[in-house]
C-alpha cells in the first residue's frame, strides 16, 4: 500500500489542477511557439532562455494561486519533520543512479534533446537559466505531475507510476516532434524515464512534495554542470 503523503490537494484544487494541466503542457507551448515565430518573422527574435523564463514564471504563479493550500500543508509538516525529506531524496537519489546504469544502453538512441540549448542558454544567460531549471521548472512540474496526477492515482500505485511518468516524459519531448515533424524525436523521452520514476519515489517516501521539488532542482543543476563545464 502507498505511504500516505501530507498535505494532500483538496477537491477544489484537484479540480484546478486538472483543467490547467492540459493548459501547461499543450496550450501555453503551443502560444509562446507561435509568438516566438511571429516576432522572428517581424524581426524581434526572443531567446529562447526568455521564453522558458516566462513560459514557467506564468506557471508558476498559476500553480502557487491554485495549490497555496497544499504547498502550505506539505512545507510545514517537513519544517516538523526534516527527516522524512531526508529519506525521500536517498531514495529518489538511489533510485535514478540504478536505473540510469539499467538504461545506459539505450543512450544512444535516447540522448539529451535539451542538451544543446542549456549550453547556449547557460553561454549567454546563465542566471536566468539557472533560476528557470532550477527554481521554476522543479516546483511547477513537481506540483503538477507528482501532486495532481501522482496524487490523483495514488491508490492504484502501478496506474499512478506509469501514468505520471508518461506524461512527465511527453512533456519534454511532443513540441519538438511538432515542431520539426520528426516522430523519431518520441524516442528522446526514454531520457526522462529514470528522473521521472524517481521523483514519484521520493514523493512516495516523504510524503511531501518539496522532497521531490529539491530532487528534481539538484537533478537540474547536475544536468546544467555537465553541459556547463
Amino acid at each position: 500500500m502507498m505511504k500516505r503523503v501530507r498535505g494532500k490537494i483538496s477537491l477544489e484544487e484537484w479540480k484546478k489542477g486538472w483543467r490547467f494541466l492540459p493548459i501547461f503542457c499543450i496550450v501555453l507551448p503551443i502560444v509562446f511557439w507561435g509568438i516566438s515565430g511571429l516576432l522572428g518573422k517581424w524581426g524581434l527574435a526572443v531567446p529562447y532562455g526568455i521564453i522558458n523564463l516566462l513560459y514557467y514564471l506564468i506557471a508558476l504563479i498559476v500553480i502557487c494561486v491554485i495549490f497555496r493550500s497544499f504547498l502550505e500543508g506539505s512545507l510545514r509538516w517537513t519544517f516538523q519533520h526534516p527527516r522524512a525529506i531526508l529519506r525521500g531524496l536517498v531514495w529518489g537519489v538511489c533510485v535514478v543512479l540504478v536505473l540510469q546504469v539499467l538504461l545506459r544502453p539505450l543512450r544512444h538512441v535516447a540522448g539529451n534533446l535539451n542538451t544543446g540549448q542549456f549550453a547556449l542558454q547557460m553561454e549567454s544567460m546563465p542566471l536566468i537559466t539557472l533560476a528557470t531549471t532550477v527554481i521554476l521548472a522543479p516546483v511547477v512540474e513537481e506540483s503538477l505531475f507528482r501532486g495532481l496526477v501522482f496524487g490523483s492515482f495514488r491508490k492504484h500505485r502501478l496506474l499512478a507510476y506509469s501514468i505520471t511518468t508518461i506524461l512527465f516524459c511527453l512533456l519534454h519531448v511532443w513540441l519538438s516532434v511538432l515542431q520539426t515533424g520528426n516522430i523519431h524525436y518520441f524516442v528522446l523521452a526514454l531520457e526522462y524515464l529514470a528522473p521521472s520514476v524517481a521523483f514519484c519515489v521520493c514523493y512516495e517516501k516523504s510524503g511531501t512534495i518539496w522532497a521531490p521539488v529539491l530532487l528534481h532542482a539538484g537533478i537540474n543543476v547536475s544536468a546544467l554542470l555537465s553541459v556547463y563545464w
